[in-house]
């Protein structure tokens, strides 16, 4: 199999989500003031994953050679690097607390300064030696006795502190997906929080500011982060998503997984008083025959796993105590919340207003992106743009792109 290649200069930044379900793929190209996508698709998963989690290499690799050829060919580009999203069960979240004691007659705060802050958050840290360290993302600063200080570089104080969230992986969960990737000819430029890629596609600042829970529910996992204060303090994703959905269906209906699939997809909605009686044709399993069942006798079964999946995020919430006690909103996003119903349910059980999420994003962007599917792959291309390195960037219109500029910068705290 020929290798794809991508020099550098070609300046191109690439999502890569491989999801339990789907592999999707987003090429970009950055500008000074933005961004504009080339290229994208989706591809189907076919059980090379369970809940997030590589079972099967080859399937997998050539599920992701599969998606970026066909981005690749549509966007007229090769490539070779890309930014891949985590996330799973096995994602654990811990705020530790540190600090520097500088000159007692006050230094400017360099950047040497934050990286060792990052150090001693990694040192401080409590994870087992199976477990990697994904992120070191800093929840503000102090100075002195100033609290809430986004940018610190360039100031003076005698004691510099943070309160940073680090976000560990279980080691060979992710040791398995880099090598999917690297199997499939393609290098890693990093790898990246699904749910942190997610809030950064579809969270307004005042969103984040104020407290929100974002609920990516996807098919093999939920991911759920919350934000407050600009940034990610804390996240989690449960072993349940959209395909649990599809087994309920087709265990329940006596149909097959693909007649279930297309009956959730065509027909489903999460909340019975709002499906009506309307005769649904259903294939049975094994004899083919065809037969109907009222949509209302769907719904039953959607709400039922759905309503599970928002009552275990209410309990999380409510067990953690490094989450915060007031959260103003909660935005669904990922394929599952797309059925009918979803937010309106979600609102009954989190009691807090809910909307669907949908990517911010450049004007004449592709319309199919703008969808809660395409909500982690956009995400990380927005990542690979801040922190992919040095590209030869064209110039854009003055203005057009500076909003989800300052977003990306925004939620990073850079």
């Amino acid at each position: 199999m020929k290798p794809l290649s991508l020099r550098r200069s070609d300046g191109l930044v690439v999502g890569l989500d491989v999801g339990t379900t789907r592999v999707r793929t987003l090429i970009a190209r950055p500008f000074t003031d933005g961004w504009v996508a080339l290229g994208h698709s989706t591809v189907e998963m076919r059980g090379g994953m369970k809940k997030a989690t590589v079972i099967d290499l080859d399937i997998v690799k050539e599920a992701i050679t599969e998606s970026v050829r066909s981005a690749a060919r549509q966007a007229g580009v090769t490539v070779d690097s890309v930014w891949v999203g985590v996330t799973g069960s096995h994602i654990k979240s811990e705020i530790v607390s540190v600090s520097l004691d500088l000159s007692p007659n006050g230094s400017v705060i360099m950047t040497d300064h934050l990286q060792e802050l990052s150090d001693l958050a990694k040192a401080k840290a409590t994870f087992s030696d199976d477990r990697s360290i994904l992120h070191v993302l800093p929840l503000g600063f102090s100075l002195d006795s100033v609290t809430g200080v986004r940018r610190p570089v360039g100031l003076t104080a005698r004691r510099l502190g943070s309160n940073v969230h680090v976000v560990t992986v279980f080691s060979p969960f992710l040791r398995n997906l880099e090598r999917a990737v690297h199997e499939a000819h393609l290098n890693v430029a990093g790898m990246v929080l699904q749910p942190l890629c997610a809030g950064l596609a579809v969270l307004s600042e005042s969103e984040r500011s104020l407290g929100c829970v974002l609920i990516d529910v996807g098919g093999g996992t939920t991911d759920v982060a919350v934000f407050h204060d600009g940034g990610l303090v804390y996240s989690f994703a449960l072993p349940v998503g959209g395909a649990f959905v599809t087994k309920d269906l087709a265990i329940g209906l006596r149909t097959s997984l693909q007649d279930a699939e297309r009956l959730k997809v065509r027909w489903g909605c999460a909340k019975t008083v709002l499906a009506g009686s309307d005769p649904v044709e259903v294939s049975d399993l094994g004899s083919g025959r065809s037969r109907t069942v009222p949509r209302g006798a769907i719904a039953s079964i959607i709400q039922a796993r759905m309503s599970e999946i928002f009552e275990m995020v209410r309990q999380r919430l409510k067990k953690e105590q490094q989450i915060p006690s007031v959260l103003i909103s909660a935005v669904l996003t990922g394929g599952g919340a797309l059925l009918e119903g979803t937010v309106a349910l979600s609102e009954e059980i989190l009691e807090m207003p809910c909307r669907l999420g949908t990517p911010f994003l450049p004007p004449g962007a592709p319309k199919e992106l703008r969808s809660p599917f395409y909500a982690t792959v956009v995400g990380l291309v927005l990542h690979g743009i801040q922190f992919a390195g040095e590209f030869d960037r064209q110039p854009a219109k003055p203005g057009v792109f500076s909003r989800i500029w300052r977003k990306i910068r925004s939620l990073l705290g850079t």
